[in-house]
């Protein structure tokens, strides 16, 4: 009776490492679903009095990364948790020179920039005519000598009023946002208005934050650190395996 006792205890331990054995199996090429998920919201939230700031962040752009003296555009939203209207007066970051309010949505570079060697097409394609004008320019020469006093001087003013109108709409230093009691105001680089930080004083990663301050007419002040926010599309997952390492 007592060994017929170790060999039934003897194949259940078999039995129990044949099953542990089968579960590492199984666990080893399982990949967690949170691997491929992204966040619904990638900013930071915060309160400050009767003012809500939600998913504020430093939009991803091409590769989640800016050079000094880039500008970078925000994300947000801005809520009135109050009874009377609320005006954004100010923005400032000591991570850039100055916050700007740009007009309409930006286009943004979600690839790298075009190689060189479109560039060289281009420059190909517009010799010929070059050539083409230079040779025609001796027959020409004297008919475009009588009207030249009276174009360029006319042009001139109307050239320079319209370049100063588009540097105006590009994006104003000053400027006053207000919001509405239980209103919000919504400041999407894609969709429209938004802010820009102006001239980063240092390059910036995917993985920082740089710190902002909103200063509101009603008092309120909230200073946040501001995240780079995730990419319009999940990474491959060889991108995000580089800092794993072993098992």
């Amino acid at each position: 009776m007592l060994k017929n006792s170790r060999t039934s205890v003897g194949f259940g331990l078999a039995g129990l490492v044949l099953v542990a054995s089968g579960l590492t199996a199984c666990s080893a090429g399982q990949v967690t679903q949170t691997a491929d998920t992204q966040p619904a919201v990638s900013g930071i939230n915060a309160d400050a009095g009767d003012v809500s700031l939600r998913d504020v962040q430093i939009v991803f752009g091409a590769s989640g990364a800016y050079e000094e003296g880039d500008d970078v555009p925000l994300h947000l939203w801005i809520g009135n948790e109050g009874k009377e209207s609320i005006v954004l007066e100010s923005v400032t970051s000591p991570a850039a020179e100055s916050v700007s309010l740009a007009t309409g949505p930006l286009e943004i570079e979600t690839e790298p920039e075009e190689s060189p060697s479109e560039e060289h097409t281009d420059e190909a394609e517009e010799s010929p005519g070059e050539e083409a004008t230079d040779e025609a320019s001796p027959s020409e020469s004297p008919s475009e000598e009588t009207p030249e006093p009276e174009g360029p001087e006319d042009e001139t003013p109307e050239d320079e009023a319209t370049e100063d109108e588009s540097d105006e709409t590009a994006g104003s230093g000053e400027f006053e946002i207000e919001i509405a009691p239980g209103g919000f105001v919504r400041l999407f680089p894609a969709q429209g208005d938004h802010l820009v930080l102006e001239g980063l004083s240092k390059s910036l990663n995917m993985s920082e934050s740089v710190e902002v301050v909103f200063a509101f007419s009603n008092g309120d002040e909230a200073t946040l650190r501001v995240p780079v926010g995730t990419p319009p599309e999940p990474l491959p997952r060889e991108y995000l395996e580089e800092g794993e390492g072993g098992h």
